[in-house]
């Protein structure tokens, strides 16, 4: 019996052996990188396309977007892409979506794979060609828009062939010998401990066996459970990508990869995770992301990300000269508007923080400093100038006494705060003309939900006890209602609709952010066509558009992006 027990376990430990043998030095298809060293000056996007094979096309489906924060010294920019059963045929790199941006200088572009690369540092400009948007001067490239269109990108037009050579893996016997054996060794040794290491029998010798057997059973269970994992790219728990298997090589740093890889990718690890945040948000009512989400009082969810901190803590005033650059940018840009006879109009959507304040957790309320905020900072400057600044707080302030306006479980505005900043807009800016609808020429109905963008940031779908029903207006007059059009000549996440019901046929182009969602039902309908942007003021979609109205509202935690760029 002890014979066949020794047999049994041998066994064993020779396959976790092989396992762990084969784990290491398993060969993977590798996925192809590509590094970019660049300096931007302000925040853009970069977005890559590329095709497989013999389709040329380039699509969003087949592209990565990387998103650049302005800096005065160089960064990397990373694009890693999916892995295909075709050669790589195209790869097409939009530089820029910002019109504001500055000379963008690229000083080398890398393609990688595993262990092999190929660096371009000198004749960039050789092996891409360009669009009209792009000139390449004193080894910048600089982007401007052409009659209004904006879309400066670079075509890659060198060999295909070297980059395919890159994704040929080459082994170095010699590390897989030197990973074998000490594989190898380590199973025998573990074996000819358990089995020949002699001790006296007594309970608490029992006791300490019994713990080390419940500690190596915890510990080896992932490894020998592994194989049977379902393979995954996403952590839906944590709504990110999980690290990839880095290829074999002998180096440290492979070995901090492959723990960073098998921390993100090992059995039950998701079970852990969301048992972890199931207890700590069911149970004790505490976010296991308090760098993200709060629990506040009545069951309100609050954003604690550094965007929002430093906007509800009132630590992001500006100081007198850049405070005056602002006042002038905005003074002069209506002002020039005017005399084109465009009207613009510009303010802010109140955080949620703002309205519910007393429902903030103590731990916000202890970080907001006493002073005013940001907007009313911007608010005050403005009114010295004459300028007609938007802030539906105080409106808000009083309507929340009678509806609940902000979601609880979302960092969003609902339709009910919606609804009573569009009609406090049309009752400030009388000049307008236009009668905001009562909620009489609504039908209201709601729909119940247990989840937003906030549970979402802590890992979860749900909280016990937690849900909140969402108002959603219909107006009851069919005829006043208007129709989404196609947006594919505009920048992405645009909304676009016409109404042609109405006898007001100006056109309105309107700067916000996803505040702005809620506010479409409403806006739209007293305006024969609206485009709705998740931007800054864009002077090319200005001449590209031609509105008659220009209206700039973002949310208050976003109201900096709307500022000139300070170098």
């Amino acid at each position: 019996m002890k014979k066949l027990i020794k047999i049994v376990f041998f066994l064993i430990f020779l396959y976790i052996g092989a396992y762990t043998i084969w784990t290491i030095l398993e060969k993977k298809a590798t996925p192809l990188s590509i590094l970019i060293k660049a300096q931007y000056s302000f925040s853009d996007r970069v977005q890559l396309f590329y095709t497989f094979g013999k389709d040329s096309t380039f699509t969003e489906n087949r592209s990565i977007n990387y998103k650049i924060i302005g800096n005065t010294n160089e960064q990397e920019i990373k694009f890693t892409l999916p892995l295909s059963d075709e050669k790589l045929s195209g790869l097409r790199l939009d530089i820029s979506s910002n019109h504001n941006q500055k000379p963008i200088y690229i000083s080398s572009i890398t393609f990688q794979a595993s262990n092999n690369k190929v660096d371009i540092y000198k004749n960039i400009q050789s092996l891409f060609t360009t669009n009209e948007n792009v000139k390449f001067e004193n080894q910048k490239f600089l982007t401007s828009p052409i009659n209004g269109k904006y879309d400066p990108f670079l075509i890659y037009t060198g060999s295909f062939e070297e980059i395919d050579k890159l994704l040929s893996v080459n082994r170095n016997f010699l590390s897989n010998i030197f990973a074998i054996a000490i594989v190898f060794i380590f199973c025998v040794f573990l074996y000819y401990l358990i089995f020949n290491f002699t001790f006296n029998y007594s309970k608490r010798t029992i006791a300490r066996i019994s713990l080390i057997g419940v500690f190596v059973f915890i510990l080896f269970t992932p490894l020998v459970l592994n194989p049977f994992k379902k393979k995954e790219s996403i952590s839906k728990i944590e709504n990110r990508k999980l690290k990839e298997k880095p290829e074999y090589r002998f180096s440290k740093e492979f070995f901090s990869e492959y723990e960073e890889y098998y921390n993100d990718n090992f059995i039950f690890r998701d079970a852990l995770i969301s048992m972890h945040t199931s207890l700590k948000t069911n149970i004790f009512r505490a976010s296991p992301f308090p760098d993200k989400v709060l629990f506040g009082k009545n069951k309100f969810l609050f954003n604690n990300t550094q965007e929002s901190y430093v906007s509800y803590s009132k630590r992001n005033l500006l100081p007198p000269d850049r405070l005056g650059m602002v006042v002038k940018t905005f003074t002069e840009r209506k002002e020039a508007l005017f005399n084109k006879g465009i009207k613009y109009y510009f303010g802010f959507f109140p955080n949620k923080e703002t309205i519910y304040y007393e429902y903030l957790p103590k731990a916000m309320k202890i970080q907001i400093k006493d002073t005013i905020s940001l907007a009313t900072q911007l608010k005050v400057a403005l009114a010295k100038k004459n300028f007609d600044f938007f802030d539906p707080t105080e409106q808000l302030l009083n309507a929340k006494k009678n509806s609940l306006l902000y979601l609880k479980l979302d960092t969003h505005w609902n339709n009910e705060g919606a609804y009573e900043t569009y009609k406090s807009f049309f009752e400030y800016y009388q000049d307008l003309g236009i009668q905001p609808l009562s909620k009489n020429d609504f039908s209201i109905r709601y729909t119940n939900q247990t989840f937003g963008d906030l549970t979402k940031l802590m890992g979860t779908e749900k909280i016990y006890g937690y849900d909140e029903s969402r108002p959603l207006f219909e107006v009851l007059n069919k005829e006043d209602t208007f129709k989404r059009l196609e947006v594919e000549d505009l920048p992405r996440l645009a909304i676009h609709t016409l109404n042609e019901n109405i006898d007001n046929k100006q056109r309105v182009l309107f700067f916000g952010d996803s505040f702005s969602d809620n506010i479409v039902g409403f806006f739209s309908l007293h305006f024969n066509e609206v485009i709705y942007l998740r931007d800054s003021y864009n002077q090319a979609m200005v001449d590209k558009i031609n509105p008659d109205i220009i209206i700039e509202i973002p949310v208050e935690r976003f109201i900096y992006k709307h500022f000139p760029k300070f170098n």
